[in-house]
Parts: structure tokens; C-alpha cells; sequence
């Protein structure tokens, strides 16, 4: 009688743990990722003094990724970026992606370096989600100060806020 209580209390036990595991295998994370990104935003550029804020260039980028961290889960990631409209130019970028298992989020920070027509040095932040898993839709809010170069005038900054919309493919092992 005793043993029956036990498998009786343990039965449940024992089919809820199958799903979890077949979910949790359902649910592995991507390895590395191609995405190509599309935003339009403003930009705010001059000095500490006297500053002007105008329509942003419209920028585009066409990025890889490569996970380098299972918790948190951690991208590297680079690749081409443009401008265009207010000014043209096309350079690379490179940085780190933390994206949240618990939640939709995507954190992302890297620099920027802009070479051709003119230089420009910056640093970039985004907070953003996806949504798909081999195949995802991505919308991110982008910041960009641009410091150094020589596409700027001295001592003049630009900052650029952005609605950035990106499509993904993922894959893994």
C-alpha cells in the first residue's frame, strides 16, 4: 500500500519532467546568426555650446553573429554598415550582444568606424527584441555618438537616435 502511495505521488513527477525536457531541447539557443538592418532616425550634432537637430541619415547594415557565451547568452558580432540620404558613407562595425532567455531582449554595444567618403569614430548602443526563431523579425532602438574623424568638423560631436528594423536568419548545432 505504502509503495502504490509512493508511484502515485511520483507519476506526475515523471510526465511532467519529460515535456520539460523535450522543451528545453525544442528551445536551443542559435549559434550564429545573418541579419540585415534598415533605420531612420535623428541626429543632434555640433558642440557643448551651440548644437542642431535635423532628420538622420537613413542607415543600413548587413551584419554576422557568433554566440561566445551560453549564460548569459552572448554574441560577437560585426559586419558592414552605410548611410545615406543626409550623408553618404560606408564603413564597418564590431561588438557584444546579451540576449535575455527569460524575456524578448536584445542588448548590443560596439564601435563604429566610417572610412569612405570621409572618417568617422563612434560608439554604438541598442536595446531591441526579435521575434521568430530560425527565421526572425527584429526592431531595435539605436544610439550612435560619432567623436573623432574626419567628418566632423573640431570639437563637434553627432548623435544619432534610431528606429532600427532588421530581418534574421539563425541557425546552430
Amino acid at each position: 500500500m505504502r509503495s502504490l502511495a509512493i508511484l502515485l505521488l511520483l507519476v506526475p513527477t515523471v510526465a511532467s519532467a519529460e515535456p520539460s525536457l523535450k522543451r528545453e531541447a525544442d528551445e536551443a539557443e542559435p549559434t550564429w546568426e545573418l541579419e540585415l538592418q534598415l533605420g531612420y532616425g535623428i541626429a543632434r550634432r555640433g558642440t557643448a555650446h551651440m548644437a542642431e537637430t535635423e532628420p538622420g541619415p537613413l542607415s543600413f547594415a548587413a551584419l554576422g553573429a557568433v554566440a561566445i557565451n551560453e549564460e548569459p547568452h552572448a554574441f560577437a558580432y560585426g559586419g558592414l554598415v552605410g548611410e545615406a540620404k543626409e550623408r553618404s558613407g560606408v564603413g564597418v562595425t564590431a561588438g557584444a550582444r546579451l540576449e535575455m532567455r527569460e524575456l524578448p531582449v536584445r542588448l548590443s554595444g560596439g564601435g563604429v568606424w566610417m572610412f569612405a567618403p570621409e572618417t568617422l569614430w563612434g560608439a554604438q548602443a541598442a536595446a531591441g527584441s526579435c521575434f521568430g526563431r530560425s527565421l526572425a523579425i527584429c526592431g531595435d532602438v539605436a544610439l550612435t555618438a560619432y567623436f573623432a574623424g574626419t567628418g566632423l568638423p573640431a570639437d563637434e560631436t553627432e548623435v544619432q537616435v534610431q528606429f532600427v528594423l532588421g530581418f534574421a536568419v539563425r541557425g546552430g548545432d
